[in-house]
């Protein structure tokens, strides 16, 4: 790792803390399909702990007049048309008929911090103009998870940002609010050094503006101290995805990649754009490692986010797995500890269950 990126001082270890759309925000591209198409929906994915995570984790920047909050317990997403209509579709194509909405993902990592893609905030009004919606998926075939006001989240300032063309590309926003009992921080490493070629990942995000969807196809082909590249499925809206590992680590922010689209056999309308997964392949798609952005977060000596605190044996929890039977991780005078768990929901602290 380049010296200057520990100027925190941060050591290599796990915290238990538990976009770009055709048209809209950004200036980076997304890689596309690498081999067979692995997208599934959330509620075809076999793994319930990835099911949790991507449900208590992750959200869709969705600009704000798409987000109608009359009801508050019913809010509902408006769409720009189709996935075929907005992206000129050929006939087949996946996900043809679904809604396009996202302009970019995120992934929450502390009670009111979300990692995001640098490029999804690069205009001054994006902070104002887009909102953190969580669950914007189909919970069965056709049948979107009903919203409330607790699943949608405002901007209220970009903590921290880099964006340099074809290299760093993050940013930390810090929401309008604590996150809701209904959701939790995911897991995060600081690690930049500890991700084999061939590491097999899953990235849950917002591809092409659709409803949420989660590949777990992808793997690592290459990787410096800058960022590191994956083979997975994404797509324009995928920007500020969580890359995580198949335990469900975040280990990265997906960035950028190939063409989404290319012309169909007759010329006259578009088609996935689908490259070989072949097993020397080293032009996958960007993602920035999660550590630069949580470096440059804690190289603020004012910064007080949990992400942040020491890094005695004594007060880290390095994966939730680590607290004893009956305890959680909790963040007690600015260290992150084992405590006894809630004797109901009622005595959690905020963002804790």
């Amino acid at each position: 790792m380049h010296p200057r990126w520990l100027a925190s001082g941060l050591v290599p270890i796990f915290l238990c803390l538990a976009c770009q759309g055709a048209d809209d925000v950004g200036v980076a591209r997304e890689p596309n399909i690498f081999g067979e198409d692995d997208r599934m929906e959330w509620y075809a994915f076999t793994d319930p702990a990835i099911q949790d995570l991507t449900a208590r984790s992750v959200g869709a920047w969705i600009p704000e007049e798409r987000v109608d909050t009359t009801d508050p317990t019913n809010v509902q997403i408006g769409t720009r048309g189709t996935h075929r209509m907005v992206h000129d579709l050929c006939p087949g194509e996946a996900f043809e008929d679904q809604p396009v909405s996202a302009q970019c993902t995120g992934v929450i990592i502390d009670t009111d911090l979300v990692a995001t893609a640098g490029h999804c905030f690069d205009e001054p009004t994006d902070c104002q103009n887009l909102r953190f919606v969580t669950n914007w998926f189909y919970e069965s075939p056709g049948t979107f998870r009903q919203l409330t006001q607790e699943n949608v989240y405002s901007c209220r300032e970009v903590v921290v940002q880099r964006l340099e063309s074809g290299m760093i590309d993050h940013a930390i926003i810090r929401l309008d609010r604590r996150i809701s009992r209904a959701h939790r921080p995911a897991p995060v490493t600081y690690r930049i050094d500890d991700i084999p070629i061939d590491t097999p990942v899953l990235v849950p995000g917002h591809g092409a503006g659709l409803p949420l969807k989660i590949d777990g196809g992808g793997r690592v082909v290459s990787t410096n101290a800058l960022f590191f590249e994956t083979t997975a499925d994404t797509f324009g809206g995928s920007s500020g995805a969580g890359v995580f590992d198949m335990s469900g680590r975040m280990l990265g922010i997906h960035v950028r990649g190939p063409e989404d689209y290319v012309p169909g056999p007759d010329m006259t309308c578009n088609v996935d754009n689908r490259l070989t997964d072949d097993a020397g392949r080293t032009s996958g798609g960007d993602a920035s490692h999660v550590a630069m952005a949580l470096n440059q977060l804690c190289a603020d000596p004012e910064a007080t986010s949990p992400l942040c605190v020491g890094t005695s044996a004594d007060t880290i929890c390095r994966q939730a797995c680590d607290c004893p039977a009956g305890t959680n991780c909790e963040v007690q005078d600015n260290n992150i500890t084992c405590v006894t768990r809630c004797s109901d929901d009622t005595d959690c602290v905020d963002g804790f269950t």
